[in-house]
Protein backbone atom coordinates (compact mmCIF):
# COMPACT_ATOMS: atom_id res chain seq x y z
CA UNK A 1 0.00 0.00 0.00
CA UNK A 2 1.27 3.47 -0.89
CA UNK A 3 0.86 5.81 2.08
CA UNK A 4 3.25 8.66 1.26
CA UNK A 5 0.96 10.64 -1.03
CA UNK A 6 0.04 14.32 -1.01
CA UNK A 7 -2.22 16.47 -3.13
CA UNK A 8 -0.51 19.20 -5.15
CA UNK A 9 -2.76 21.38 -7.27
CA UNK A 10 -5.45 18.70 -7.21
CA UNK A 11 -3.00 16.04 -8.43
CA UNK A 12 -1.85 13.16 -6.25
CA UNK A 13 1.94 13.06 -5.84
CA UNK A 14 4.22 10.57 -4.14
CA UNK A 15 6.44 11.79 -1.32
CA UNK A 16 9.91 10.60 -0.38
CA UNK A 17 10.65 9.19 -3.84
CA UNK A 18 13.80 7.04 -3.85
CA UNK A 19 14.21 6.47 -7.59
CA UNK A 20 13.33 8.32 -10.78
CA UNK A 21 13.23 6.13 -13.90
CA UNK A 22 12.69 7.21 -17.49
CA UNK A 23 12.62 4.99 -20.54
CA UNK A 24 12.83 6.70 -23.94
CA UNK A 25 10.79 9.67 -22.68
CA UNK A 26 13.32 12.46 -22.15
CA UNK A 27 14.67 12.05 -25.68
CA UNK A 28 11.40 13.61 -26.89
CA UNK A 29 11.83 16.72 -24.72
CA UNK A 30 13.69 19.98 -25.19
CA UNK A 31 16.71 20.69 -23.01
CA UNK A 32 14.67 23.23 -21.04
CA UNK A 33 11.92 20.71 -20.33
CA UNK A 34 14.42 18.00 -19.29
CA UNK A 35 16.00 20.45 -16.84
CA UNK A 36 12.56 21.36 -15.48
CA UNK A 37 11.53 17.70 -15.08
CA UNK A 38 14.75 16.62 -13.35
CA UNK A 39 14.74 19.70 -11.11
CA UNK A 40 11.11 19.27 -10.10
CA UNK A 41 11.88 15.85 -8.61
CA UNK A 42 13.48 17.68 -5.65
CA UNK A 43 10.02 18.53 -4.29
CA UNK A 44 9.15 14.87 -3.82
CA UNK A 45 12.48 13.09 -3.39
CA UNK A 46 14.27 11.88 -0.33
CA UNK A 47 17.58 13.57 0.43
CA UNK A 48 19.32 10.85 -1.59
CA UNK A 49 17.74 9.62 -4.81
CA UNK A 50 18.80 7.48 -7.76
CA UNK A 51 18.08 8.59 -11.32
CA UNK A 52 17.99 5.79 -13.91
CA UNK A 53 17.66 7.20 -17.42
CA UNK A 54 17.28 4.83 -20.38
CA UNK A 55 17.39 7.08 -23.42
CA UNK A 56 18.69 7.33 -26.98
CA UNK A 57 22.35 8.37 -27.09
CA UNK A 58 22.30 9.71 -30.63
CA UNK A 59 19.54 10.17 -33.15
CA UNK A 60 20.13 10.08 -36.88
CA UNK A 61 17.53 11.49 -39.24
CA UNK A 62 14.73 11.71 -36.67
CA UNK A 63 13.57 15.24 -35.99
CA UNK A 64 11.23 14.49 -33.08
CA UNK A 65 13.99 13.01 -30.86
CA UNK A 66 17.15 14.37 -29.33
CA UNK A 67 19.99 12.02 -28.48
CA UNK A 68 21.92 13.06 -25.41
CA UNK A 69 25.23 11.83 -24.07
CA UNK A 70 26.17 10.82 -20.54
CA UNK A 71 27.86 14.22 -20.25
CA UNK A 72 24.64 16.00 -21.27
CA UNK A 73 22.63 14.28 -18.53
CA UNK A 74 25.48 14.77 -16.05
CA UNK A 75 25.21 18.52 -16.64
CA UNK A 76 21.42 18.50 -16.13
CA UNK A 77 21.68 16.45 -12.94
CA UNK A 78 24.64 18.29 -11.40
CA UNK A 79 22.89 21.64 -11.91
CA UNK A 80 20.33 20.59 -9.25
CA UNK A 81 22.01 17.85 -7.22
CA UNK A 82 25.34 16.78 -5.74
CA UNK A 83 26.33 13.65 -7.70
CA UNK A 84 27.65 10.92 -5.41
CA UNK A 85 28.18 8.31 -8.14
CA UNK A 86 27.45 7.98 -11.84
CA UNK A 87 27.72 5.23 -14.45
CA UNK A 88 26.59 4.59 -18.00
CA UNK A 89 26.28 1.64 -20.37
CA UNK A 90 25.47 1.81 -24.08
CA UNK A 91 24.04 -0.73 -26.52
CA UNK A 92 22.21 -0.78 -29.85
CA UNK A 93 18.44 -1.05 -30.27
CA UNK A 94 17.37 -1.45 -33.91
CA UNK A 95 20.71 0.04 -34.93
CA UNK A 96 20.30 3.13 -32.71
CA UNK A 97 22.64 3.72 -29.74
CA UNK A 98 20.79 3.77 -26.41
CA UNK A 99 22.26 4.23 -22.95
CA UNK A 100 21.37 3.47 -19.37
CA UNK A 101 22.65 6.29 -17.17
CA UNK A 102 22.58 5.89 -13.41
CA UNK A 103 23.14 8.79 -11.01
CA UNK A 104 23.04 8.51 -7.23
CA UNK A 105 22.60 12.04 -5.98
CA UNK A 106 22.19 14.00 -2.79
CA UNK A 107 20.13 17.13 -2.25
CA UNK A 108 22.67 19.40 -0.57
CA UNK A 109 19.93 21.92 0.31
CA UNK A 110 18.15 19.41 2.53
CA UNK A 111 19.30 18.19 5.95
Amino acid sequence: MITDVESVGGQMCLKDVEQFFSSTCLQHCSDELVQLILGSVKKYAKKEITFVLYEASTIGGVSHCKGRSFLDYSCFISAEWKVKSASSEEHLVHGQPHSVHKFVVDDVDRE
